[in-house]
């Protein structure tokens, strides 16, 4: 919190344990004092709230430690809250430094290249708390503080937590020269209201002038919704026009026109600042259209479009709202069984042993492993498969093991920094080489030119690719990676760092970056070097180049890749592939140990805990290389049907996945979509779905669900609630479940709604009541078309366990 000092005024005895030393400052929303913790001897600032919350103090203290985990260098960390009666108390680190406020009061307006490195780093921060789901909502220039070496440090994480929505609705709250329109107009809130915030304190820093000033709160509001606002060059002519576009751009009224994200001004801002590189980076040598072309002759080809749909999907998912997350990645990889089979195999290997090796769904696993995790795994899964064999096949399988062996070390480095996403580092290492790839899978003929003019001139085949594609390979990969809906901080990790000794890093977007290509260029090294001495030089030069971002010498970079490189043997094990064919990876370990022909047996070997034989493949058992994947065949893969015994196998560890997550503070969005997911594989059902009621209009809508076009057809899922007649209705007034083996049976066959045969045609069809205090809430639904569903009276019962479950769950989160 800020040190500057203002008017005196008593101190209290003590604020908990915690013993005040002076007021640090005070305003609106409460005062600030510089106090002292005797339990652990240091100095903190305690903020103390003029008024409480009308939230619970559970909710409250489960939001600030969702706010504490926050590890930014440029977030003042909150280390607590205390409750003195019903005022809370928040506790942060003190860090020192001068308010932006003070330039602006002053009228001072700042050199526009330093304001620039500020607020770079301001939007990294923010954009890293974005990422987890945390918006500042009072972002001001009297909440940033600056040091002596221009490094921002926001404060207040955590305040605008403690205003209650209701409150929020009724009042402004904040410091409303800096509140976005939708904040003062009832509208929806995001990463762009946070964006709106630093793009006005932006402006101010360029101007040295407050760019919403007037005699009363009112008379301000009325100008943020309603004036226009002046381009910062119109108003200080020392700044250049450039700026001008991008400051405008995170001022927009409409949240639709302002940047999607932090990253994006981010990234513009960079940019500016460096138009020499990215001018190099997209010269005038790269043919026009050239790119465009190469992506046009990609899509003709008859397996691009599967791959293509289904990374893009995840990338997707992996933007959209935290809620969804868990059954929208399912979904995703369900669809593909057997991309699903290897994901729960690499799941439930000694890679990830610390989680016990039993992880039976898919839903399960996101949610203990994470969103993230899943997500990195999947990718990799998917890119690696589709990739590794061709007309090049020999050479494809050495560039994807490289970029493993890149990917698992960029995800070691990450670890050990501050702010960087270690899933994220992974990806962008995995893709950093993504044009490569493409480009020897889809133009085989053109790579042994590109290879041939390597050869014959005597230049790097990055240099040769630009003469015969027309585009740089990292030209080629930044555009599939903006086409398959990648985020700004992968596709910054997809691009080359410049020649020479390396800057450090001023944000995480930027050190993730480094951290990609850094673990690429290790890949290369140790796959290019002619002996160990020769590796031991190279590793020097690439220590040296990346000396001002990394901690690390030739000895350790040495260890790092060889842990990397016996990780990469793990997952290969575990995805059947057999490195040891791989000209690279021979390469690899005969460089890192010169003495043995192949990695020690117990990495290598190291395949799945000793639980794994309890868990069946959603089809049975399959020999390696038996099931054809996604990206062989070009469209996404129908399930297999399990053998009876597998079937009941399966249903019984989905039991035991939900009786585990019971045990936990768990959510009822994951209960309903491990139960989805059960049914779904377990019976083999063509889709599963969550049909909620609507008490407003009475009708029962499905809320989400899995299995074939379930996006497309969801809203289709809809029905009067309060009807007759149907075994829907039937289901909810006698609140009993419904199994129909064969909806034409006699029984049945005007018992199941005409809007539901001609909508999906289903063969069978189960409804099961969710009941809360005796009135049916929803509808855990499955159907079967083509076939009848396979239940016999084991699986029954299995099922019928599963609904209980579901049941108390629902009993005791109404309790």
């Amino acid at each position: 919190m800020t040190a500057n000092t203002v008017t005196p005024r008593p101190l209290p005895a003590a604020i908990g344990r915690f013993i005040p030393l002076r007021v640090l400052g005070q305003g609106g929303q409460g005062v600030v004092y510089l106090a002292r913790d005797p339990k652990l001897d240091r100095e903190v600032a305690i903020k103390t709230l003029a008024r409480g919350s009308s939230r619970s103090t559970e909710r409250l203290v489960n939001e600030a430690r969702n706010v504490a985990k926050l590890d930014h260098p440029c977030i003042v960390p909150l280390y607590e809250i205390e409750f003195i009666g019903e005022t809370p108390h928040l506790v942060y680190q003190f860090a020192a430094g001068t308010p932006l406020k003070a330039f602006i009061d002053r009228h001072e307006a700042m050199e526009p290249k330093r304001a620039i490195r500020i607020m770079s780093q301001v939007l990294d921060a923010i954009g890293y708390a974005h990422a987890r789901g945390i918006l500042h909502r009072d972002l001001s220039p009297a909440n940033i503080l600056v040091d002596d070496n221009d490094r921002p440090r926001i404060l207040d994480f955590g305040i605008s937590m403690v205003m209650d929505e209701t409150e929020r609705h009724g009042e402004v709250v904040g410091t409303v020269n800096y509140l976005a329109p939708e904040l003062l107009s009832n509208g929806q809130l995001g990463p762009h209201s946070d964006i709106f915030a630093a793009s006005v304190i932006f402006h101010e820093l360029l101007t040295g002038k407050t760019l919403f000033s007037a005699e009363n709160k009112m008379a301000i509001i009325y100008k943020i919704l309603n004036e226009p606002m002046l381009p910062p060059s119109t108003v200080n002519r020392s700044v250049d026009a450039a700026l001008d576009p991008i400051v405008m751009k995170g001022l927009a009224r409409d949240p639709a026109n302002r940047f999607r994200e932090a990253a994006m001004m981010h990234a513009e801002l960079e940019a500016y600042l460096a138009p020499k590189e990215a001018a190099e980076q997209s010269s005038s040598t790269t043919q026009p259209g050239a790119v465009e072309l190469l992506l046009r002759k990609m899509q003709r080809k008859p397996d691009f479009p599967a791959i293509s749909r289904f990374i893009s999907e995840i990338n997707q998912k992996a933007a959209s709202s935290q809620s969804a997350h868990t059954s929208d990645l399912a979904n995703v990889i369900l669809k593909d069984y057997a991309l699903t089979t290897k994901l729960l195999r690499l799941v439930n290997s000694a890679i990830y042993g610390q989680y016990g090796g039993s992880i039976t769904t898919i839903t399960r696993a996101v949610m203990i492993l994470g969103f993230d995790n899943v997500r990195a795994a999947a990718l990799s899964i998917a890119i690696f498969e589709h990739l590794k064999s061709g007309k090049q096949g020999d050479t494809l399988k050495d560039a994807a093991c490289s970029s493993f062996l890149s990917a698992l070390l960029a995800r070691d480095v990450a670890r050990g920094e501050s702010g960087v996403d270690p899933e994220e580092a992974f990806i962008g290492a995995m893709f950093h080489r993504l044009g490569r790839h493409l480009a020897i899978y889809y133009f085989p003929e053109e790579y042994d030119e590109i290879r041939a003019l390597a050869e014959t001139r005597g230049i790097s085949e990055f240099a040769a690719a630009k003469e015969i594609l027309g585009a740089t390979y990292a030209e080629f990969g930044l555009a599939v990676a903006k086409a398959w809906n990648f985020p700004d901080v992968l596709r910054s990790a997809m691009t080359p760092q410049r020649d020479g000794k390396l800057p450090a890093a001023a944000n995480a977007a930027t050190r993730t970056a480094q951290i990609a290509a850094f673990a690429n260029e290790a890949s290369e090294t140790v796959g290019h070097a002619d002996n160990p001495e020769d590796l031991q030089v190279r590793l020097a030069h690439l220590a040296e180049r990346y000396g001002n971002c990394l901690k690390t010498d030739a000895k350790a970079l040495k260890g790092a890749v060889c842990t990397a490189l016996e990780a990469t043997q793990s997952y290969a094990t575990v995805l059947t592939v057999d490195l040891q064919s791989s000209s690279f990876f021979k390469r690899a370990t005969k460089q890192l140990h010169p003495k043995e022909e192949k990695l020690p047996t117990q990495v290598a070997g190291a395949t799945a805990t000793g639980t794994t034989g309890a868990i069946p493949p959603p089809g049975g058992a399959a020999a390696p290389g038996a099931v054809a994947t996604a990206g062989e065949t070009g469209t996404p893969e129908a399930q297999e049907p399990m053998t009876e015994e597998n079937r009941k196998m399966f249903l019984i560890n989905a039991i035991g996945d939900l009786t585990g997550l019971l045990l936990d503070d768990y959510k009822m969005n994951d209960v309903f979509v491990l139960v989805l997911e059960a049914l779904y594989r377990g019976l083999g059902l063509t889709r599963t779905l969550l049909y909620i009621r609507d008490t407003k209009n009475r009708q029962m809508q499905a809320r989400f669900g899995l299995g074939n076009d379930v996006d497309t057809l969801l809203p289709k899922y809809c029905f009067d609630a309060n009807g007759d007649g149907t075994v829907f209705h039937d289901c909810i007034a006698q609140r009993k479940e419904f199994v129909v083996l064969d909806v034409n049976s006699e029984q049945y066959r005007t018992r199941v709604p005409a809007w539901l045969r001609e909508l999906s045609a289903p063969q069978s069809l189960m409804v099961f009541p969710l009941v809360a205090q005796k009135v049916c809430i929803g509808l855990i639904y499955g159907e079967k078309s083509g076939s009848p569903a396979a239940l016999g009276a084991q699986e029954f019962k299995l099922v019928n366990t599963l609904i209980k479950q579901t049941q108390l769950a629902i009993q005791q989160r109404h309790a």
